[in-house]
């Protein structure tokens, strides 16, 4: 019984430091320019439970949907970038007790916003 519980305990605990390793996976990708690699990790820890909150997934999540939407290069890799970027801006200023990242996410915002409005813009010219 006590090796059971205490499997079950170390796996709980795995499966969450795994999560937590998405989000340094991205941040490395991102730092590195492989932003394909980075989306699917920070994708992954934004619809993972344990890190679905995370202050930290979620700079990372704008910082990369910024890249991706600004980028000619990487534009492709998600047409709904700047959406997911003024979100995940947005929630990082909600997170934010400290406001560690609210100049920063405020910045971002307004940049998403107006990113937003000129696509949608060119898209009825």
């Amino acid at each position: 019984m006590k090796k059971s519980l205490l499997i079950l305990l170390c796996l709980i605990t795995a499966s969450s430091w795994a999560q937590k390793s998405q989000i340094e996976s991205a941040a490395l990708y991102f730092n590195n320019i492989e932003m394909e690699d980075a989306k699917k990790s920070i994708d992954a820890a934004f619809e993972h439970p344990d890190t679905k909150d995370n202050l930290k997934m979620f700079y990372y999540r704008a910082a990369i949907y910024d890249t991706i939407f600004t980028s000619e290069k990487f534009k492709s890799l998600d047409i709904d970038a700047a959406e997911k970027w003024a979100l995940a801006a947005r929630r990082c200023l909600e997170l934010d007790k400290k406001e560690l990242y609210k100049e920063l996410m405020e910045y971002n915002i307004v940049n998403a916003a107006f990113a937003c409005n000129t696509a949608a813009y060119e898209a009825n010219k």
